[in-house]
């Protein structure tokens, strides 16, 4: 029975997979490139049919494009203009470099996905899945399956072709047409896969490279497990790193009684936690709320770390330079920072130059770090060269009130993202990649749900079912409409993650915070606290006249606009 295969009527392609899998000794696959989210839809197929065997040949390969992983020809040509010829060890490594990006993508980590994984390594090891990769580019979709031997179909072989491709959308929900034919044609298609299959180059029957496919998912990829083990050990880590912190010297506790400052434990405590976070992770955010200090913590971090560096602060937090009071020159002064210099963020040119021209610079204090958090930009370039192979101290009072892009800039002028130890695996760019995603989502409903205009809508009902199917695991009907109260609970998930990678390099209190804390709480009673504000009225008499009279030029008498003025 031929058919065309289209979602809108229920004829799903995966649907016919899971009847045709159970029938078939072998299936062919020729496909763009093989992406292992189509073995979750065939899993149930596969576990209930241990005889077939998959063959499968991959045409193209993949890279990522804003975050995305998309297929797409990755051709070279040498001196002359031509194309260039690989020999089948560089295909088997461009091919293991796009399968880790692959498996690296944030639109495969799903728990999903993570629970089927190791039985497509178990069918691997069994040789059920051979994988080759053509020496050409190859675009077409082919699936063949080897029905000889049943006799309920009453066919020989099945093939599909179409546009779908062999992932868990281009099975299930996307819009693609494909069309199943029974016997007829088949030994045509049968002649152009084998004779592809022929002339390919070898993935899975080539040992090393079979072995690099496993040690990928096992050992590289967001899909390698993580044992009740290792994740203790994290655990038991941090928790021992907090316990023995690198202790504040006598000599720094005198220097703030010499300075005149009082000696707070909360602040103690953090320039210990800090300067063990330098150690550890070489950079530290000190993001405690207005008033609680920062300046002072950082300055005895610096004094701590026993280094030159240098200070970079805007213009109105340096202090005056031929007093060497106020801002940043007074604390330079107060705690004793022989050989650091201050520099104003908008001089990161001479920055960089000092820093070039002195090899002795080990340590660099950022203050309102906030303001780099746009990576696109030439200050921001420049702040990196001067923050590389160097420990990083950054101050914001507001950390979280970014975009988790404008989030990883800062966590980047300390942080190599390949290589991190803040998470349990290496792939730190991709996580946020994932997040900022999820974060213009979030923003779409909001800002447009409610839109007079019919495309911003469809923008927020669109940008809804991504974040449902994200966070639920099911895409969502049609015409389910938007629940804000969901949208709040999905940000605050997405807040609570952010958060907890953070947390290895951060040092985030607030009044409350410290007001419950049971060492801290008789200490916060001499702080200053933050009030409400309050109105404030005044008294236009002597100016009336002339506040009336530019009033009624702007807002004439028929206009009923203007009611009154707010200033804060």
């Amino acid at each position: 029975m031929d058919m065309i295969l289209t979602h809108k009527h229920g004829k799903q392609l995966k649907q016919q997979f899971m009847e045709l899998c159970n029938k078939s000794s072998e299936l062919k696959i020729l496909v763009g490139f093989f992406y292992f989210s189509g073995i979750r839809a065939l899993y149930d197929a596969l576990t209930a049919s241990p005889q077939i065997k998959l063959r499968i040949l991959v045409g193209m390969e993949v890279e990522t494009v804003f975050n995305r992983v998309v297929e797409c020809i990755l051709d070279e040509a040498d001196d002359f203009g031509q194309s260039y010829s690989y020999s089948d060890n560089e295909i088997r490594e461009r091919y293991l470099s796009g399968l880790r990006k692959a498996a690296n993508a944030p639109e495969f980590d799903k728990e999903s996905f993570h629970s089927r994984i190791g039985y497509f390594l178990e069918m691997l090891r069994a040789d059920r899945i051979v994988i080759r990769k053509t020496r050409a580019e190859n675009r077409e979709k082919l699936f063949i399956f080897d029905l000889a031997g049943n006799k309920e179909l009453m066919a020989h072989c099945a093939w599909i072709t179409g546009s779908s491709n062999f992932t868990m959308p281009g099975l299930s929900t996307e819009t693609d047409i494909d069309v199943r034919i029974n016997d007829c044609g088949c030994e045509e298609v049968n002649m152009i896969f084998d004779e592809l299959w022929s002339n390919s180059v070898t993935l899975t029957e080539d040992p090393p490279t079979k072995q690099k496919i496993l040690d990928l998912f096992e050992k590289e990829s967001m899909l390698s497990p993580v044992t009740p083990f290792e994740a203790y050990i994290l655990a038991l880590k941090n928790y021992l790193d907090i316990q023995t912190q690198v202790n504040v010297s006598e000599r720094l506790e005198k220097l703030l009684e010499q300075n005149g400052y009082k000696k707070y434990k909360y602040q103690l405590d953090a320039v210990n936690q800090a300067l063990t976070i330098l150690k550890e992770y070489n950079g530290v955010i000190i993001a405690d709320v207005v008033g609680l200090g920062k300046s002072v913590i950082a300055s005895m971090v610096a004094r701590g770390t026993y280094k030159r560096g240098i200070i970079i602060a805007p213009p109105g937090l340096i202090g005056n330079e031929s007093k060497a009071k106020g801002g940043w020159r007074d604390y330079k002064s107060q705690f004793k920072l022989d050989g650091w210099e201050v520099f104003s963020c908008g001089l990161l040119e001479a920055a960089l130059d000092y820093v070039n021209r002195d090899g002795d610079i080990d340590v660099v204090i950022i203050d309102e770090a906030h303001r780099f958090k746009n990576q696109d930009t030439q200050d921001y370039e420049t702040l990196c060269n001067i923050c590389r192979g160097r420990q990083v101290i950054m101050l914001t009072a507001t950390p979280f009130n970014n975009r988790p892009a404008d989030i990883f800039s800062l966590l980047k002028l300390f942080i190599i993202p390949n290589r991190s130890k803040i998470t349990l695996d290496n792939h730190l760019a991709n996580r946020f990649a994932h997040y900022d995603r999820m974060f213009r989502l979030l923003g779409d409903v909001q800002k447009h749900h409610r839109s007079t205009d019919p495309q911003k809508v469809k923008k927020a009902e669109q940008a809804f079912h991504q974040l449902s199917k994200y966070f639920t695991g099911v895409a969502p009907d049609g015409d389910m409409p938007i629940d804000l109260r969901l949208i709040k609970e999905w940000s605050q998930i997405l807040a609570r993650e952010i958060r907890h990678i953070l947390e290895p390099v951060i040092i985030r209190r607030n009044r409350i915070d410290l007001r419950n804390d049971p060492d801290y709480k008789n200490e916060v009673t001499e702080l200053s606290d933050m009030m409400p504000p309050v109105e404030q009225f005044y008294d236009l008499t002597h100016i009336s006249h002339f506040f009336m009279h530019r009033n009624h030029a702007f807002f004439p008498s028929h206009d009923r606009s203007f009611r009154t003025g707010l200033h804060a």
